[in-house]
């Protein structure tokens, strides 16, 4: 067992990746539990040695936590691994820094799930900082990781209504997410579509709904050909950029376009919530109120407060 513990560790690591790649977070769960039980053994008799994949399990363990709607215990698996990080970078700069990027990264995603978005900006402006000089001098290998950190922290500036700065990063995040798309599709499509999805969001937010349309169209183009073939994996995204775009058409006057995109959002997430109740009952909530509004504004009042009793019967739940 000494001898290949690690070894043991090293592959429930990657396993759990795995897993969670596909979108199966239990089984993804259970495999980086094992993994962080095993590394936090390691570390502590040789933390030279294991301290850093201690702290990538952690990274990984908290990330899975928050997929499976469990943001409470995520937080302080990912702290941990930040403190490790920033531990190592001090000592290995090249080898960590891009570690402590990417977990603070992923903490500034933990705080703003709690609603705690001045914490959230001060990980993610940070764990941009880092991203962007490391883009710098090897843009092939970060920039989709200044990317993603860029589109985060455009999130947490919206949700503390700084709307100016948080389209600003977004564009940025949306262009190098093009390019990166442009040269390899397979891999980068769907961060694509999902920075178009928030660079809708941000538009909107600026009452600027023409150019909000342009990118949620973009969005849901991509996002339903990648719900085609990867359903377990994308179907929820592909769901809320249909909630997005149905609410900008409302906006530019134009419901009888907004209603069959809505209601599509609704049939996809009262099929996810079916099977994941915690992760979608709340979206689900949220598209049949924007059915209802549809409704109301075509003049079919019966239909309207259906849709609108429901979403408030699981607002109450």
């Amino acid at each position: 067992p000494d001898r290949y513990r690690s070894d043991l560790a090293g592959s429930l690591h990657h396993l759990g990746v795995r897993f969670a790649e596909l979108g199966r977070f239990d089984e993804a769960l259970s495999a980086e539990q094992e993994a962080v039980t095993i590394y936090r053994e390691l570390a502590e008799v040789y933390p030279d040695r294991y301290r850093g994949d201690f702290a990538r399990s952690l990274s990984a363990l908290g990330v899975t936590f928050s997929e499976l709607g469990r943001p409470v215990e995520a937080l302080p698996v990912v702290r941990e691994a930040v403190v490790i990080f920033r531990e190592l970078a001090e000592v290995y700069p090249d080898r960590y820094r891009s570690d402590l990027a990417g977990s603070l990264h992923h903490l500034g995603v933990r705080f703003a799930e709690l609603g705690r978005f001045d914490e959230a900006l001060s990980a993610e402006q940070e764990a941009v900082t880092i991203y962007r000089e490391l883009a710098e001098v090897y843009p092939d290998r970060y920039r989709p990781d200044l990317a993603g950190s860029l589109s985060a922290l455009g999130v947490t500036f919206s949700e503390l209504g700084r709307l100016a700065e948080a389209l600003f990063v977004e564009q940025e995040a949306v262009t190098i997410y093009r390019e990166l798309a442009q040269a390899f599709p397979d891999r980068y499509r769907s961060d694509l579509a999902g920075s178009l999805h928030h660079l809708g969001v941000r538009f909107a937010e600026l009452g600027r709904f023409d150019e909000a349309l342009s990118a949620e169209q973009e969005a849901v183009t991509i996002y339903r050909e990648l719900a085609e073939v990867y359903p377990d994996r994308y179907r929820g995204d592909f769901a809320r950029s249909l909630s997005a775009l149905g609410v900008t058409f409302s906006e530019l006057g134009r419901p009888v376009e907004a209603l069959p995109v809505v209601r599509e959002a609704v049939v996809i997430f009262r099929e996810l919530a079916q099977a994941f109740p915690d992760r979608y009952r709340p979206d689900l909530a949220t598209s049949l109120s924007n059915l209802g509004r549809c409704f109301s504004a075509l003049g079919r009042p019966a239909e309207a407060l259906a849709a609108e009793q429901e979403a408030l019967a699981i607002h109450r739940e």
